[in-house]
């Protein structure tokens, strides 16, 4: 069940992975962290992928871990066990070298929201909400890796009010923070989302790995970039995107 759960699909430069298990609201198993991370791991090397999209259904996004798994733990060290494993699992996403969307239709909680959290963009509908509820629910705490991810995208004020009061908040809510997201209505989430992924996946390639590359990079504390700049002013793409520009047409990337 847990790993077809994390279901993939790859068409030219779109990778898609589609959380899978509606019937938990996509509520997300050890098993499934591990298919997930596995997953990623052989996107990675894929040259060709442009983009990555992880997107739910229309009822959920992901509704955090499924809390049956919590059920075996006997001690505090089972609960550092499991962040380290969300830490993996996030870090490995936040750390894809090409740009990373997730599309995000109903509801995103708990190590859900990370998920998402952790992806370069977001495409949210408006009706979907966002939280981690878990002072109402099982009682544990998230981990200050992902409180300041959390508060670093949708600012203070609505962390606390999600961590605190345990809301689940509102799309149209965070509009106005730092969560770098296009929020749109529930009738265009599908046309928005396609025209993001056209556009994304369709930009200069060895420029977004390059951005990309230098993100990761800048959240580590490492300013180097010699080998970024080096590579992608010296590639076959930067003379083309020149010339294409000069000669009033549309570049052809072939990516090196």
């Amino acid at each position: 069940m847990s790993a077809s759960a994390i279901v993939l699909t790859v068409d030219g430069p779109v990778a898609r992975i589609r959380i899978d298990r509606p019937e938990a609201r996509n509520a997300m198993t050890l098993a499934m962290y591990e298919a997930l991370v596995t997953t990623l791991g052989e996107l990675r090397d894929d040259g060709a992928v442009r983009l990555l999209v992880l997107e739910g259904d229309d009822k959920a996004f992901a509704a955090g871990t499924e809390i049956s798994e919590f059920t075996a733990f006997t001690s505090g060290r089972d609960g550092l066990a499991y962040e380290a494993k969300v830490e993996q699992v996030v870090n490995t996403l936040e750390t894809m070298p090409f740009p990373t969307l997730a599309a995000v239709k109903g509801v995103a909680t708990g190590g859900g929201l990370m998920l998402a959290v952790a992806c370069d963009l977001q495409v949210m509908s408006a009706t979907a909400r966002i939280g981690a509820p878990i002072a109402r629910t099982v009682g544990n705490c998230l981990s200050s890796r992902n409180l300041a991810r959390l508060q670093t995208l949708v600012g203070p004020a609505l962390l606390r009010r999600m961590l605190f009061a345990a809301e689940l908040v509102k799309a149209t809510e965070i509009s106005g923070s730092a969560f770098p997201t296009w929020i749109v209505e529930p009738e265009s989430f599908d046309t928005v989302l396609t025209e993001k992924i056209e556009t994304i996946a369709g930009a200069a390639p060895l420029t977004q790995r390059a951005t990309k590359a230098s993100l990761v990079r800048i959240a580590g504390g490492d300013l180097e970039d010699a080998d970024i700049i080096e590579r992608t002013y010296g590639s076959t793409d930067f003379a083309e995107g020149v010339g294409a520009f000069l000669e009033r047409r549309k570049p052809i990337w072939q990516n090196r």
